[in-house]
């Protein structure tokens, strides 16, 4: 990241460069922290527990050369995910077994349900796709379609400090629907692969930066330095800090990739910049015949000569033929299945709203049952959860060392006989507010906090204490936590409540702190260190003693 970019406010439609590796190693370190940051952004780590799917599979329409049905399946106890499978009739066998692929369906006006557009069809994509020999399963976006439980751009700031934001919410379902798709009989667990356009591009190149069981992906028209997507759904807190969606999209290396695009959309430099991009990191596995790529000339689209190209691609890579020329899409003479036998409740009594209330009881009780383990004793949590929390503070690969003192905007510093004595600035921090998605690509205010502490313990010699007077207090501790420069602490906690979600919004404001850990976390990481905590409740001392030892 360049000078200039680190110093100005990030956001969605900024002009990236193209982020280069000198080698294989090199990008691997990257590559190994940035997966890592995903997966603490959409709520995946600490990894949390599986429940059972209590899997529907009902209403078979027979077309010609495939099936349609209707599914249903919960991805948490009461929360459903909705869509259709389409099943060939005579599978190109190998061992009886064949690919599967997943289809997410984008911001589509209709959904999954989006047909007849020369745009588009995504009921022509998956049936040609079934035709071709592949389970296919086109799940709806939350608030599309079937998915009536929860609204879509509607969906609200979610439960930022416990992970839960719209784009993580579907990315579980992602993965769930993955999970689903490998439980059905004749499914080859190697030859998975998935395809989306635009909002299900993003879903596409998430799933496979966070899920490794995918094979073959092909991503279309969304992959750009130049915007990272406009919806909620597509902008996780945290995520974007350091990268982009070309970045997350190079996790995939080296496994094969179609990148789609066009000349009338932000895909428009695509053959010139994120193609040869992607190309760089493929060519260090020496596989850089695994990534290929079509440019139409046409507006924001997945439209009939592209779909027939994907097919080309994953006759390849998926059914094993030997080359990738583009299959022709033979279902327009087709009849297609009727609303009816598509939608999931059509004469069925679909399930109520879930109140938000009751969706963050339910991802707290997931976030909760992914930390037990790690919290159970506190030799175990330094290990399990210290390495995220870093991410959760905004430290990053391009953080280097942290920013120099005199840029410190948050909080005051100085030194004084082996003390590092921090207080809040004078004035408090105007907060950049004209970037949408603020936390996607920038550190919150209390990150930035934390930053220039670590930027002032770098440049002294340790050990120091570190003193943390008022509201400067609780980024001490953090910075403490994750400092080897502080052998002591003073800081003052000013009240905090563990227990009380406005006591986390006003003195530990950063996404997904509680799901990495909270306090407990920085306590163990802390461990022996002498560490006196002013205006302390009962309930932090009591995290204190059970977990700084």
């Amino acid at each position: 990241m360049q000078a200039s970019e680190a110093q100005s406010v990030r956001h969605t439609s900024h002009d990236y460069p193209v982020r280069r590796f000198a080698s294989k190693a090199q990008w691997t370190a990257y590559a190994e922290w940035l997966r890592r940051h995903a997966r603490v952004s959409l709520a995946l780590l600490p990894e949390p527990p599986r429940g059972d799917l209590n899997a529907q599979v009902f209403g078979t329409w027979q077309g010609q050369g495939f099936t349609c049905e209707k599914v249903s399946f919960e991805s948490l106890p009461g929360l459903l995910v909705t869509g259709n499978l389409f099943r060939p009739v005579r599978p190109r066998a190998r061992k009886r077994q064949h690919p599967g692929i997943l289809c997410p369906h984008g911001h589509w006006q209709d959904g999954r349900l989006h047909d007849w557009d020369p745009a588009g069809s995504v009921v022509a994509r998956c049936i040609e796709l079934a035709r071709m020999g592949a389970t296919v399963f086109s799940y709806d976006m939350v608030g599309y379609n079937d998915s009536c439980q929860l609204p879509h751009r509607a969906f609200g700031a979610g439960d930022p400090h416990w992970g839960l934001s719209l784009m993580a919410l579907q990315t579980w379902n992602s993965i769930r629907a993955l999970d689903f798709l490998l439980s059905l009989p004749g499914v080859d667990r190697e030859r998975i692969g998935v395809t989306g356009c635009s909002g299900g591009a993003t879903q596409t190149f998430t799933l496979t930066a966070v899920d490794e069981r995918v094979a073959a992906a092909a991503p279309v028209c969304m992959v750009s330095y130049s915007y990272q997507g406009g919806c909620l759904c597509e902008n996780a807190p945290l995520l974007r800090l350091d990268g982009t969606n070309v970045e997350l999209t190079r996790l995939f290396a080296p496994r094969p990739l179609f990148l789609g695009s066009c000349t009338r959309d932000w895909t428009a430099n695509t053959p010139e910049k994120e193609l040869p991009a992607l190309r760089e990191i493929y060519r260090l596995y020496g596989r850089d015949d695994s990534v290929c790529g079509l440019h139409v000339d046409a507006d924001h689209n997945y439209n009939l000569r592209m779909r027939e190209a994907v097919y080309g691609f994953l006759n390849r890579w998926l059914f094993g033929a030997r080359s990738d020329a583009p299959v022709p899409e033979s279902v327009q003479p087709y009849e297609r299945p009727p609303l009816r036998d598509r939608m999931v409740w059509w004469g069925r009594k679909a399930p109520g709203p879930i109140e938000p209330a009751a969706v963050r009881r339910l991802w707290r009780a997931r976030c909760k049952g992914a930390l037990r383990p790690h919290l159970r004793e506190a030799a175990v949590a330094p290990n399990a959860l210290g390495p995220l929390l870093p991410h959760v503070l905004g430290i990053t690969p391009s953080s280097g060392s942290p920013r120099p003192g005199p840029d410190a905007r948050s909080v005051a510093i100085s030194l004084d006989r082996g003390a590092l004595i921090v207080t809040p600035a004078r004035e408090a921090p105007v907060r950049e507010t004209d970037a949408e998605f603020h936390t996607t690509y920038n550190r919150s205010a209390f990150a930035q906090s934390v930053h220039e502490i670590l930027g002032a313990l770098d440049r002294t010699r340790g050990p120091l204490r570190l003193v943390g007077k008022g509201r400067a207090g609780p980024a001490c501790l953090l910075a403490g936590a994750v400092s080897k420069r502080v052998g002591a602490l003073d800081v003052d906690i000013c009240g905090f409540d563990p227990d009380d979600d406005r006591s986390w919004g006003k003195h530990f404001d950063t996404p997904c702190i509680r799901q990495v850990g909270g306090l407990a976390t920085a306590f163990a990481l802390i461990g022996s260190r002498p560490m006196r905590l002013r205006h302390a409740t009962d309930a932090v001392k009591r995290l204190a003693a059970r977990y700084a030892r």
